[in-house]
């Protein structure tokens, strides 16, 4: 059984042994081939006159590259005119559109430089037009990076790199980091002109130096806008950072350093010539600059010595101290002004887009207010101060206001004033509650400053509302004199009241604000509650059993007709002191009008507990001991 496989193995060595033959038999006559190509090679005659050859090899090479060169002088008039027409649109419009383009032609120029004198001339012409177009571009480095991208600046440095010996190296390597299209120029020669790093950094700085006197005028008022170009060409240089080139040609860095020197040099020699305007709003810019730079990955320590060092403290307090003089002239003004119109009352208040009386005043005061405080909100200092004192100012505007409000009233009451009051007792309780509602929408709202001044003029639309109010009740005393009297039974008070209220609210609803007109109506019904209390502890007031249903009709009769005006609950709310009112006077049960009266004292604690006494001692079943009785148990 083993026989098999070793015949096989036998039979595989000899198919190899005969394939090593084979080879061995090829490679023998490889090698004679060899030595027969050799022999036939060494058999072959010395060239002669070999010298002669290579004289014309030379002749012919001259030959065309004098075909070549005169070639290029043939379409070098053409050429050059295109250059010079290509140079003169990018130096004017300030493009690196062409300009790897223009340099890589002009390269390819400086080989003619020794053919004429007139085209050395032309291509020296053009050296030097491209140096300006170069340099142009440099000056105004911001803008082209802006308006064509950060590659207007690698191009830059693709030239000055070229043309600088030093930079040979990195220059092989950033050619690969241009797009595809931009072919090398020669690289054995060089321009005749001065573009190495030194020199676009040079002409840069000095471009910044000009931009300054550009923008910044000692003997004129500069604002923050003037200083705006800082902050706009150094976030346009931030673009350059993400470019692959050498690290000497990033300019960021280095722009940022020469920005903020000038800037702190013009700053220290001009911080007295500013007014205490300028001051604080170059002050407030500064602050938002370095928040900016550190944006930009520039801290406040690496940029150089700080802006208005040591200055800051006298800076603000001068513009503190004139603000408030302003401030103090332009709403003293203002509450002047407003307090003559409503006097006068010449015409009719003015109307809001809703056909609302407004007062014009509030709002010009609204717009001071915000003028003064909004650039301010960025210095915590200078906005605490400022707000401290405008509160102060507007209460002095509310109570020159509020003091024409009474003193009219007054001549009102007597018959003696001008027509219009209502109207424009109406227009400031509007323009009370509308500057409430444009205060909210301010960023700085939640100060308290800001807050209180917000109250102030909350007050401006109640003591507003309580004018129209008591002209109200006066204008219904009559009938309401009637009320715990013994004419009441048969005197229809309540219907008089009720008739003269409808007349004044339906006009006053069409012309007041919603929440203004509502907080109007719950403030009258509550007077007309006032108005029983009131009456009964006057003197000669009487008060019998019979009064009982009045009040109890007289309840209901005011919660339907104000039902009109005011939601179930706020109804319901206001009406809670009449009930009460009923609730005590109609028990003459001291342990019941005593929980009645804890229950009326613990949910309006202000009531004065004077007229409560006296409540309880004119009450039906009530008398000077019973009160004492109830007060003593509570």
């Amino acid at each position: 059984m083993q026989r098999g496989p070793l015949q096989s193995l036998i039979k595989e060595t000899e198919t190899i042994k005969n394939a090593l033959s084979k080879i061995k038999t090829h490679m023998s006559q490889a090698k004679e081939s060899f030595q027969s190509i050799g022999e036939d090679l060494s058999s072959l005659e010395t060239f002669k006159n070999d010298s002669l050859v290579r004289t014309s090899s030379t002749v012919h090479m001259n030959i065309e590259q004098t075909r070549r060169l005169l070639r290029e002088v043939k379409v070098f008039s053409t050429k050059y005119a295109q250059l010079m027409k290509e140079m003169k649109k990018c130096t004017e419009s300030i493009s690196t559109e062409s300009l790897l383009t223009i340099y890589t032609e002009i390269k390819g120029l400086i080989g003619l430089k020794s053919t004429t004198a007139e085209i050395s001339e032309k291509v020296s012409t053009l050296e030097k037009h491209f140096e300006i177009l170069v340099l142009t571009i440099i000056d105004s480095l911001p803008e082209i990076v802006e308006k064509d991208g950060a590659i207007s600046y690698m191009k830059i440095v693709k030239v000055s790199s070229n043309e600088s010996s030093a930079c040979e190296k990195s220059a092989k390597n950033l050619l690969g980091l241009l797009p595809s299209g931009v072919e090398r120029a020669s690289s054995n020669s060089r321009l005749d002109c001065s573009l190495d790093r030194n020199r676009v950094f040079e002409v840069f700085l000095d471009s910044v130096s000009r931009r300054f006197t550009e923008h910044l005028h000692v003997d004129s008022l500069i604002g923050t806008d003037d200083l705006s170009f800082v902050l706009n060409d150094l976030k346009a240089l931030k673009k350059t950072e993400q470019l692959a080139i050498p690290s000497k040609y990033k300019i960021f860095s280095f722009a940022s350093i020469q920005y903020h020197r000038m800037l702190y040099e013009y700053l220290e020699n001009n911080t007295n010539k500013f007014d205490p305007n300028e001051s604080i709003g170059i002050l407030l810019w500064c602050k938002h600059y370095y928040a900016e730079m550190e944006n930009l990955g520039r801290m406040k320590s690496s940029l150089g010595p700080v802006l208005f060092s040591g200055k800051e403290g006298a800076l603000v307090d001068k513009y503190v101290h004139v603000a408030e003089n302003k401030l103090s002239e332009w709403i003293g003004n203002l509450a002047k002004m407003e307090s003559k119109r409503f006097r006068e009352r010449k015409k009719a208040p003015d109307l809001d887009s809703d056909n609302k009386f407004i007062s014009i005043g509030f709002m010009d005061l609204l717009h001071i207010i915000r003028q003064q405080l909004d650039p301010m909100y960025a210095h915590p200092v200078i906005f605490k101060r400022v707000s401290t004192h405008i509160l102060q100012c507007v209460k002095k505007f509310k109570e020159v206001l509020m003091l024409a409000v009474v003193e009219e009233l007054d001549l009102v009451l007597k018959d003696k004033a001008h027509n219009g009051f209502e109207e424009y007792c109406i227009a400031l309780s509007n323009s009370g509650l509308k500057f409430m509602d444009c205060l909210h929408t301010l960023p700085f709202y939640n100060d308290p400053n800001i807050q209180s001044i917000s109250e102030v003029f909350y007050d401006c639309m109640v003591v507003s509302n309580d004018a129209l109010i008591r002209n109200i009740l006066f204008v219904v005393s009559p009938a309401s004199e009637c009320i715990f009297t013994e004419k009441w039974i048969s005197e229809p008070a309540t219907q008089t009241i009720i008739t003269t209220y409808n007349d004044y609210l339906s006009d006053y609803k069409e012309s007041m604000i919603d929440y203004s007109f509502a907080l109007f109506v719950t403030t009258l019904l509550n007077n007309t509650i006032d108005m029983y209390f009131d009456k009964l502890v006057k003197k000669r007031a009487v008060f019998r059993k019979e009064h009982l249903s009045i009040v109890a009709t007289d309840r209901k009769r005011y919660r339907e007709f104000f039902s009109n005006y005011l939601s179930k609950n706020a109804l319901k709310e206001t009406l809670k002191r009449m009930d009460y009112f009923i609730s005590i006077t109609s028990s003459d049960n001291i342990s019941v009008c005593t929980s009645e009266v804890k229950l009326y004292l613990k949910e309006f604690p202000e009531e004065p507990k004077d007229r409560l006494i006296k409540v309880l001692r004119k009450m039906p079943g009530g008398s000077k001991d019973f009160s004492k009785e109830v007060m003593d148990r509570i």
